[in-house]
């Protein structure tokens, strides 16, 4: 075992993406199409089992990405530590009121975990958070009168004095979001439905993907008890896609152990990282479209012992949360959308829970537009982009209220009881 104390551990299954990155099959025949079948049925095997796994054999423009950007974004920590730059531009066209998604989150400010508390146990980060580059232009509306599309598409405050950080971390979240769309692709054949079922609201102006490059320092004094560097969830998107330099991440098994993630080790022999790998797990969007056959897995990063070499480290992290368009549908029986899930569990956990008062300020702003019945919003949902294999139970009366009372609820066993169709995975 190569962790210390004998820590367990685990080697997620390694996956080629290369036959999905070479053009059309009916270029290359029946070769190809059987290669493309084949990873095909690695990533439904890693999907049930662990909900993890490995990319490998990353495209030549990606890895070069990967290595700047994470270059740059050190040096963004290190300028904003020896106070030489203002971490973050003043914010322009958000309200007090509204809850901040993008910019910098300061050491200590952020709690994460199902039972996160930033008062008195703050994850031991810090982290800089960019949104989409472009915007589609029917959400014209939706920017002006829905508070959920005003938060994922505010504007990234980059800090000035730091183009060569803002340039290699858009290209690290362009090229990744670009090889999201490919896997998502590859899911969707998995999952039985057509390989473009995600394409649409995955594209460059339809989604609302969110980048962060974070540091986990390294530790000189023990962690308070039960304290983490990022503490044990699940992730509300589709899929998340995760570079880091040194281990440190670890999932939680099917009999509730945390297993430490091998694939981040570094090479023997070999003092760079792995440019050449990226982490994936899928959300509990794939998980609810599964059925739950697929496992939006729990996963961490527990504050180090100080003396543990392996681990406790100046650790960069560069990570994609790949969204889906807000207005996606994700449960045809009520409505609910990727955006409205997502938004209602921002709020209620995570990054603003630092203010007792802000932690429900997303159940109020569920509809896309105001005044509009449920029927209304189903039926508009799906006319943008919802296909007919998600529309079977469009007639469903099960009512708005009724699941926001589900999602109140913090514990998920208690929930699944409650309600068998719930969207608290």
């Amino acid at each position: 075992n190569p962790f210390p104390d004998g820590m367990e551990s685990i080697r997620l299954p390694v996956i080629d993406l290369a036959p999905w990155l070479e053009g059309d099959v009916s270029d290359d025949g029946d070769v190809h199409r059987k290669a493309r079948e084949a990873v095909v049925e690695q990533v439904k095997n890693a999907c049930e089992e662990t909900g993890f796994m490995a990319l490998t054999n990353l495209p030549k423009e990606l890895r070069t990405a990967i290595a700047k950007a994470a270059v740059a974004s050190r040096e963004y920590f290190k300028n904003v530590h020896q106070n030489r730059i203002e971490p973050e531009a003043q914010s322009e066209g958000r309200s007090a009121n509204q809850p901040k998604a993008y910019g910098y989150f300061p050491m200590k400010s952020e709690a994460l975990g199902y039972k996160a508390d930033v008062g008195k146990k703050p994850d031991l980060r810090e982290a800089f958070s960019m949104g989409p580059l472009d915007v589609s232009e029917r959400y014209g509306a939706y920017l002006r009168d829905s508070e959920m599309f005003q938060f994922f598409y505010q504007e990234t405050p980059w800090p000035s004095g730091m183009e060569e950080f803002r340039e290699t971390l858009s290209e690290f979240y362009r090229l990744s979001s670009a090889l999201g769309q490919v896997l998502l692709r590859v899911m969707a054949a998995a999952l039985g439905l057509p390989e473009s079922h995600f394409q649409k609201p995955s594209a460059n102006g339809e989604h609302c993907n969110s980048t962060r490059a974070i540091l986990y320092p390294k530790l000189n004094k023990p962690a308070v008890s039960g304290q983490s560097r990022c503490g044990a969830h699940s992730d509300t998107g589709a899929l998340t896609l995760l570079w880091s330099d040194t281990p440190g991440l670890e999932l939680q098994s099917r009999d509730s152990r945390w297993l430490s993630v091998q694939n981040l080790l570094k090479k023997e022999g070999s003092e760079a990282a792995d440019t050449n790998t990226l982490i994936v797990n899928i959300g509990h969007l794939l998980q609810k479209i599964s059925q739950g056959k697929w496992r939006s897995t729990p996963h961490r990063v527990p504050a180090p012992g100080i003396h543990d070499n392996v681990i406790n480290q100046d650790r960069i992290v560069l990570v994609n949360f790949i969204m889906l368009a807000p207005d996606f549908v994700i449960d045809p029986t009520t409505g609910m959308t990727q955006g409205e899930y997502a938004f209602s569990h921002f709020n209620r956990k995570g990054r603003n829970v630092k203010k007792q008062d802000q932690t429900n300020e997303g159940k109020q702003h569920f509809n896309l537009r105001r005044g509009d019945s449920k029927e209304e919003k189903i039926k508009q949902q799906q006319t943008n982009q919802c296909g007919p294999e998600m529309t079977n139970n469009k007639n469903n009366n099960q009512n708005l209220a009724g699941r926001l009372e589900h999602e109140k609820h913090d514990d998920t066993q208690v929930c699944r009881l409650l309600c068998s169709s719930c969207v608290c995975l």
